[in-house]
This record gives structure tokens, C-alpha cells and sequence, in this order.
């Protein structure tokens, strides 16, 4: 092995070097209904394995998330898949939509699906691919706007 990344997974890695800002990673719990035509990587082998939570904390290492995006019923109705969020996705901000719209808007405009065994209800998670602020803008004469100086340094206090 090369890398020192966390991820050995060459698809997994391939994916997530081919995000752009802004595009959509859905990671999925076993039983959402992924588009027939879509990029999936999938994981599942057997129930909850690997599970939802893993995944997440595994991608949450490697992958910069500008925003992710769950169903609203999570805080309600899985605290602790709510919880984790909280823990994993920590430096982003957090985006809360109707269950429907995950299975339609968030899904139709995905760039590319990770299934896993998670048994987990509500377990479909957006992850809205960000940039790293400290790389774009490192370079000499150029100057950081206001908003993105909130975003810098909330996540620079959360590292």
C-alpha cells in the first residue's frame, strides 16, 4: 500500500476524488431505492454490515462536507444516529428536509451512491462536498471574503 489515507477502498477513493464543490455523495442504509443508471459503490453484505455509522465516520476522515443534509424525523426518531452526525460532521453545517425529499430531489440529484448494510431508519445522509479553505486560499495577494472567514474558522475550532 502507497497511501496513508484511511480509505484503501479504490473505488471508494475514486469517488470521492472525483467530487466537486458542491456535488451531492448520498451514503445509504440498505433499503434505499438507488436510480438504476446511478454510481453506486455497494458495501452491503449482510444486515448492518457494514453498518451506517462506520462508513460515515470512516468518509467523515476523508471527505471535506460543505453541509450535510438528513431527514427531519432523525432528531426525533433516532437520537442516536443523531448524535453521531452531531460527532462526525461536527465542522459543517447540518440541513434538515422532509423524508420525501430525500427520496426524490436529494436522490435524482446525486452524483454518486455508497450503499451500506445499515439497518438504520433514516439512514440516507447528504453529504455536500465542500473545499478546503486553507488550501484555496493560501496563495500570496489573494484575500478571503467575509463568509467564508466564518466557515474557516468555525472549522478550524472544530479540528
Amino acid at each position: 500500500m502507497i497511501r496513508k489515507q484511511t480509505i484503501i477502498n479504490a473505488e471508494i477513493n475514486y469517488m470521492l476524488g472525483s467530487m466537486g464543490h458542491s456535488d451531492i455523495l448520498l451514503i445509504t442504509d440498505a433499503g434505499f431505492p438507488i436510480p438504476k443508471d446511478a454510481w453506486l459503490i455497494d458495501l452491503a453484505i449482510t444486515r448492518d454490515f457494514p453498518d451506517l455509522i462506520s462508513v460515515l465516520d470512516i468518509i467523515g476522515k476523508e471527505f471535506i462536507a460543505e453541509k450535510i443534509i438528513y431527514a427531519d424525523y432523525v432528531p426525533s426518531h433516532n437520537s442516536p444516529l443523531n448524535k453521531e452526525l452531531k460527532r462526525i460532521f461536527s465542522d459543517c453545517e447540518h440541513e434538515l428536509i422532509p423524508h420525501e425529499m430525500m427520496m426524490t430531489e436529494i436522490r435524482d440529484n446525486a452524483k454518486g451512491f455508497i450503499r451500506t448494510g445499515g439497518i438504520c431508519l433514516w439512514g440516507n445522509i447528504a453529504l455536500i462536498s465542500g473545499i478546503d479553505v486553507d488550501i484555496w486560499f493560501s496563495k500570496p495577494d489573494t484575500s478571503m471574503p467575509a463568509a467564508y472567514k466564518e466557515q474557516f474558522n468555525h472549522i478550524r475550532k472544530t479540528k
